[in-house]
């Protein structure tokens, strides 16, 4: 992760990146981080995502994109997400540009992988592809829980921040989730009572309750269970319920049903902050029973 933040310091000097981890969480919030670094102003017509595990998906198109020039000028920034879904063939396209990559654009990949991935060299060519592992080590973990707390606008105590590393230390998905939580205390220092008072209250509120009624597909009661979730603080807990239920079950899910999953929360997460807890919550449930949690 060290090596991703140093670049990105750098304005990613370099015309092509490959970041890769096993994280779903980590590579959403990487492309998010690539995202911001185009202006707002200048987005729409300098800012392009593919995904390449979606229909239609071609590296030609992807190609194309970084060849244009965008109408206000400047740098073009195109990102790939699921890369690991590129066949042998498109890898050789795009090693095929990275020996002739445009020196006005990016191009940014993500990919869910475990370890450096291979085939990514081009015999007898030069490319200038960075890789960018976007782990976390755990010297690391305590520095990024408290950049974490400090993005949503309070600090930490040491036991705190030793509370997290200790449960949930390879699942930073998880921290994040407990730290948007935290952030509706509305304390610019949190102490680990206010962490066993939130606790508490997630009990109260049933949280625990709905998310094994829909385990058990139990519609009736998932969505009478739902009806005491309202308020926007109490709408950000139970998603940090379901979060945490979710990644606990992964092993469990059947292919593709975690990130599918993960995507709809993470939609959820956004419309909550948006609407100001006026989000239908049903909503979400109702997407979430069809998937096979």
């Amino acid at each position: 992760m060290r090596t991703f933040l140093d670049e990105l310091k750098k304005g990613f000097p370099e015309p092509l990146y490959l970041a890769f981890c096993a994280d779903p969480y980590l590579l959403y919030e990487t492309k998010l981080m690539v995202k911001r670094t185009v202006p707002q102003a200048a987005a729409e017509f300098a800012l392009e995502g593919f995904d390449a595990g979606g229909d239609g998906f071609s590296v030609e198109s992807v190609i194309e994109a970084l060849r244009s020039v965008p109408f206000l000028g400047g740098r073009k920034v195109v990102i790939i997400e699921s890369l690991e879904e590129v066949r042998a063939e498109g890898i050789r396209k795009v090693l095929s540009y990275a020996a002739n990559p445009e020196a006005q654009s990016l191009l940014f990949m993500l990919m869910n992988a475990k370890k450096a991935p291979q085939g990514f060299t081009a015999p007898g060519q030069e490319i200038r592809l960075k890789l960018l592992p976007l782990s976390i080590s755990p010297r690391e973990l305590p520095m990024w829980i408290r950049k974490k707390a400090s993005g949503e606008g309070f600090s930490l105590s040491n036991e705190v921040v030793s509370y997290l590393e200790d449960n949930y230390s390879s699942e930073p998905g998880l921290i994040a989730s407990e730290l948007k939580k935290l952030a509706l205390i509305g304390k610019s220092v949190i102490e680990m009572e206010d962490v066993r008072q939130l606790t508490r209250d997630m009990s109260a509120h049933n949280a625990f309750d709905l998310v094994r009624a829909l385990g058990a597909k139990d519609a009736d009661r998932v969505f009478s269970l739902a009806r005491e979730f309202r308020a926007q603080h109490e709408l950000v807990m139970l998603l940090g319920a379901l979060n945490r239920e979710i990644s606990f079950s992964r092993p469990g899910l059947p292919p593709g049903g975690f990130e599918k999953a993960i995507s709809l929360l993470r939609e959820a997460d956004m419309k909550v902050k948006t609407l100001s807890g006026a989000y239908p919550i049903e909503d979400l449930l109702a997407r979430l029973l069809k998937i096979k949690i």
